[in-house]
């Protein structure tokens, strides 16, 4: 699959087509050759997007990120449930400033294209789609390391790539990843209404509140119709069932792995993201949990320095934001304040679920020089044995 057109190397000469085919050997160059036709083709042409190239590749679409000079390394971004490609923008265009080529890709259903192309929800698609730019990217610039990059929905579909094609990432970071949901039956309850509303109705508004306190991104979404929470009940049964298999994929996960979760998430549980911490057999994770956060944090420019630094650090060279004298495996608790009673009985819960048997917590300014924040490490030491958070399984829903 190319992502130059095929109308555009019919117009060129013998020679002209040689010389194309040479430039296949680049990846910077391969996917810039077109870019006014690719844009052409993309339902995000007339959208602002910043620094963003705009392309078609197979079904999807795919905003680009260039570099100046040789890329530090590729990541390719993929988003969560109900949101699209430009919700990346300001991450995208704050690593490709550090030296990290980025993209972000649509999901199939979401973003322009659901109503461009008249598309529905199809994982399984979206999926093959990765990888058939993944190995574009393996293929033009097998030197530079791939790394691949979900939040929520689009943590579970890492995973679930990271799982089946090994070969085709380095690393894979997750945000997030859609596995234990908070208030499912309720919600579900919620979405037999919405399915006869013309706008967002009860479930929509519910997940929508559950995913962040901010009313001004709430009402960016409402607004942009690029943005969609309007799924059949077909499309929510095909997405449950999919994150479901979430912890049997991480199970199978050999790559290293930077796992984040905020604390203040309502949306998906992090102790759920504690128990794939615990799951994921790699030599190299780490878990990163911000104190502060709710449940994006890369997404709609939700992040801060310290979580840019943090995922810049871990790719850099796959440890976690720590001092070098640490473990690699490690939990890493981003801390902007004293934490209470409560939030040191739910951490002891997460560190259980996680895997930590014992474990020593340590206070030290921020290593990337910020002064401002504190991390508190947790060394893994021994791993708990499976039936210790077999009850975590078993757990009813709220």
């Amino acid at each position: 699959m190319s992502l130059i057109s095929t109308g555009l190397i019919r117009r060129l000469s013998i020679g002209c087509f040689l010389a194309a085919l040479l430039l296949l050997s680049n990846f910077s160059v391969a996917i810039a050759a077109s870019d006014s036709e690719a844009e052409a083709g993309c339902p995000y042409a007339n959208k602002k997007l910043g620094k963003a190239k705009c392309e078609r590749f197979g079904d999807t679409s795919v905003l680009r990120f260039d570099t100046v000079g040789k890329p530090k390394a590729h990541v390719v971004c993929v988003h969560g449930l109900g949101l699209c490609a430009k919700a990346y923008i300001p991450f995208a265009e704050r690593m490709a400033a550090a030296g990290y080529r980025t993209c972000s890709i649509d999901v199939k259903g979401f973003g322009a294209g659901r109503r461009a192309y008249d598309q529905k929800l199809a994982l399984e698609d979206s999926i093959a789609e990765i990888k058939e730019l993944l190995t574009y990217i393996r293929e033009n610039e097998p030197d530079t390391k791939t790394y691949l990059l979900g939040e929520s929905m689009g943590g579970a579909i890492t995973i679930a790539v990271a799982a089946r094609y090994p070969e085709l990432v380095d690393g894979i970071i997750c945000s997030a990843p859609a596995w234990k949901v908070y208030k499912k039956k309720r919600t579900t309850a919620k979405g037999l209404v919405d399915l006869v509303m013309t706008k967002p109705g009860p479930a929509a508004k519910a997940v929508m509140r559950q995913a962040t306190t901010d009313s001004s991104l709430r009402a960016h979404w409402r607004k942009d119709h690029d943005h969609t929470l309007d799924l059949s009940a077909g499309e929510i049964l095909s997405f449950m069932r999919f994150i479901a298999k979430t912890p049997r994929r991480a199970s199978r996960v050999e790559v290293p792995v930077l796992l984040i979760h905020g604390l203040k998430d309502h949306l998906i549980k992090p102790e759920g993201t504690a128990r794939l911490y615990q799951k994921i057999p790699s030599e190299k994770k780490c878990l990163l949990m911000l104190d502060s956060g709710e449940h994006l944090i890369l997404e709609e420019a939700q992040f801060d320095d310290a979580t840019i630094n943090a995922v810049q650090r871990w790719i850099s060279d796959c440890s976690c934001p720590v001092p070098d004298s640490k473990h690699t495996n490690a939990v890493v608790i981003v801390n902007t304040k004293k934490l209470g009673e409560q939030e040191r009985d739910r951490l002891d819960r997460i560190f259980h679920l996680a895997g930590v048997d014992q474990y020593e917590v340590e206070e030290f300014n921020d290593i990337d020089g910020g002064g401002m924040r504190k991390l508190m490490v947790v060394d893994c030491g021994k791993k708990n044995s499976k039936n210790s958070t077999d009850d975590y399984e078993s757990e009813e829903e709220n």
